[in-house]
Parts: C-alpha cells; structure tokens; sequence
C-alpha cells in the first residue's frame, strides 16, 4: 500500500476524536470546547448549551435555541453524543501515583442504578398555557437513551397541591397561576424526574348567538386558546368542538347551524369538555328604536291656576259680528268661552278625563251660540209702551 495514504488514514484517525464527538459527553460538566466538537454545534451554540445548564435529561437539550426540535436532524445528531452524567468531565484527573481516596463505609455497597449510570431519563413535555376549569393532557414517556421504554411508572405532581399517577393523565387548575409540575418515573430500579410549567389562565371569551341560529366565539385575549373537546348545548342538542379548534388572539370563530346541526337559541352554552357550564351565549339581535311613551300633561302651579281663576271670562264675538268693527252692532250677542290657561287649570286640577270633557263641553256651547247669533243677530225687537193708544 502506498505509504501516503497510510499516513493519511492514520492522521484521521487521531484528529477523528477533535472533529466528531464521542458519545459520552456530559452536556452538564463538559467544557465550551468539548461542545464544539458536537456535530452541527459552534461555538455560539455550545455556549448556549452552557448557559440552560442544568439539564435533567438529553432530550432538554430541544430548548437550545439552534439545536431543533425533537425528530430534526440537527436533533438526533447532537442527542446521540451527549449523556446528562457519567460522561466526559473538565475535573482533573488524578495524578499518576496518587492513591484512590478511600469510600466511606456506608458507601461500600454499590447503589442501584439511576439515571446517572443508566441513561435512563423521563420527559413530560415543554412548558404549556392551560385554561381554567378546562382539562389539560399531559402525556410522560421513559427514555433509555433516545429508546422510549414501555411499562415505565409515573407519578405526577401539579404543583396545586394534587397528584395522579400514570404516562397518560389530564388535570385541570382551578384558578390562575403559574405551576410546577414534576413527573417522576421509574423502571427497573432507574428513576428520573422532569419538571415544566403551566401558566392557568382564564378564559376571555364572548359567546353570542345570531340572528340566524349561528354561534359566534370571540377571543378577547392576544394568546390564542385551544377550544378542543369544548361543547355547545342548545335544548338538549349539543355540538362537541373538535381536536386542535383553536381561535386567534383577538379573533373570532363562527358556526354556521349547519355545522351545528342546530339553531341556536337565547338559551345556549358553551362547556368545558367535562361537560360543566363555562359561558351562557348572549342573544345578538338588531336594535329597533321604540315609540316615545305619551307625555302626561305637565302640572299647573298654583300661582296659574289662581291667577286663572280671578281673570274674567275673555269675550269673543259671534261669527256675524266679524266683519269690521265699525259694523258691529251693540246689541250683537257675545259669547263667553274659558281661556286656554283656565282650560288647562281645569284639566289639571279635574284630571285628564275632566280636560276632555270641558273642552267638549266649550266646543258645543260655541257652537250653539254661533247657530243662535245667525238666526237672530240681524233680527230688531219691537218696544211696546204701557199706557199708549
């Protein structure tokens, strides 16, 4: 073989082990130059990787901004290199010669194997926003290195003062908060834990019914919120929000009856997806401007109405005598009507009914003065003198 190439193969060789990591690296202890040497990491990542240190298991290495989400590529190349403990370490070595430090004797026994020696790791998910009252799944899976391990124990704590156990469970928070929830998990005498938050919050949402038996949702809030399994209830109909329904920040969601299956009516609901009563929907109708009540008479003070009553009658000449006032004969006759303020006094004082009934009265005295003036206005009266011839 040609001696080149043999030095050639041989110096890769001894500069593989400063290119490509090993697979034990400790992303917890190991130095900015050992996670370099990690495939796809530089410098700026390796420092990040330092910066979210501690880490409880390998796959927490997802939340390095440059490091991807689990099942990319950039994922599974650096998730195979790295180990959480029981990797390479900066901790000086002992110096040759030097003797082992003694163990204490309670330390003699060996421990049963955990995560540190094992590579045995629990993960129950990133940190999440939960709405209140509403159920939330949360879902735990054992690792074996990047193997997911069946028939693994879970024991979850809420950080509320509640506990379940099992991979699969769903919890709801009773009020607003941010909460620290730990899993903990365990097979084969290995255990881990894992620990995220959950932000509680309320949900801000308007629910109304249309006009034309739709459903209107509205989020009033900027975060987005995840309407899955939530319920619609209409006079014993009920239409179940599906998987992923979720509503924009300050954005709406309409359901047509024909989604429905329904019309909507004034007594509709939205439910949580335990089936307990969230929001009552409010009716959204078309506003129509109604008649203005009729106006009561307003009350005559009393100074009017005795001012009223202490004015004479006005005089108001008969139609015969409304030619020109030079015309009008003394002997014309005058009728006597109420002025309005005495009308108007009488009808406060006697009710509305009694207003009527005088006006009434008026207008039919008026008018049969009118007939009386025609017919014997122009007519001249004969004087007999006593005692004439």
């Amino acid at each position: 073989m040609n001696v080149r190439y043999v030095v050639f193969f041989a110096a890769l060789l001894l500069l593989a082990p400063f290119v490509f990591a090993d697979h034990d690296i400790n992303i917890n202890t190991a130095s900015l130059e050992e996670l370099d040497t990690l495939p796809g990491v530089g410098s700026t990542i390796a420092q990040r990787i330092i910066d979210s240190r501690p880490y409880a298991s390998v796959q927490e290495i997802s939340r390095v901004n440059g490091i991807g989400e689990p099942g990319s590529k950039s994922y599974e190349d650096v998730i195979t290199h790295i180990v959480v403990s029981g990797g390479s370490s900066t901790a000086p070595s002992p110096s040759p010669g030097t003797p082992p430090t003694p163990s204490p004797a309670s330390a003699q026994a060996s421990p049963p194997p955990t995560s540190a020696s094992s590579g045995f790791s629990v993960d129950g998910g990133s940190d999440r926003t939960a709405v209140v009252g509403a159920d939330i799944q949360l879902i735990a899976r054992a690792y074996s290195g990047t193997k997911v391990l069946e028939n693994a124990a879970f024991t979850w704590n809420f950080g509320d003062g509640s506990t379940a156990q099992g991979a699969n469970v769903v919890h709801r928070f009773e009020y607003a908060g941010s909460y620290a929830v730990v899993v903990t998990g365990s097979k084969d005498g290995a255990s881990d834990t894992d620990r995220f938050t959950i932000t509680a919050e309320d949900a801000r949402l308007a629910v109304r019914v249309l006009s034309d038996g739709s459903i209107e949702l509205e989020n009033l809030a900027t975060r987005d919120v995840d309407l899955s399994h939530w319920i619609i209830r209409f006079s014993g109909q009920r239409f179940t929000l599906p998987e992923n329904s979720l509503i924009l920040g300050k954005q709406t969601m309409r359901i047509s009856p024909n989604t429905l299956h329904f019309y909507a009516g004034d007594s509709a609901e939205l439910d949580y997806p335990s089936g307990a009563l969230a929001f009552l929907a409010q009716v959204q109708t078309a506003e129509v401007a109604s008649a203005p009540a009729p106006l009561a008479p307003a009350p005559v003070p009393m100074e009017v109405m005795q001012e009223s009553a202490a004015v004479p009658p006005a005089k108001v000449a008969s139609p015969a005598a409304s030619k020109n006032a030079a015309e009008v004969d003394e002997d014309d006759p005058i009728i006597d009507v109420a002025t309005s303020s005495q009308v108007a006094a009488a009808g406060s004082a006697a009710g509305s009914w009694a207003w009527w009934l005088a006006a009434a009265g008026l207008s039919l005295g008026a008018a049969a003065a009118v007939f009386v003036a025609r017919r014997f206005g122009r007519k001249e009266w004969d004087i007999i003198e006593e005692g004439g011839e």
